[in-house]
């Protein structure tokens, strides 16, 4: 009986869990940048911060953050 180690499911995950398809909520942002919750509401209500929103949900990619960041 041969046994074959590669896995497409496994390597599938990886791919998704990849640290670039990252999704943050508010907090864990504010938490990573070390700023406030209220200053990082204020850069996105002014369209300075990058973000999603899902329903009511604003959630945030930090690459698409990093990167707007790094233009400035």
């Amino acid at each position: 009986m041969s046994t074959d180690d590669s896995n497409p499911q496994a390597t599938q995950a990886e791919t998704t869990n990849s640290k670039s398809d990252e999704i943050l909520t508010l907090a864990e942002l504010a938490a990573l940048l070390k700023i406030g919750r209220s200053t990082l509401y204020r850069g996105v209500e002014r369209g300075e911060i990058p973000c999603l929103r899902i329903g009511a949900a604003i959630r945030f990619r930090p690459a698409d953050v990093l990167a707007h960041f790094s233009k400035a």
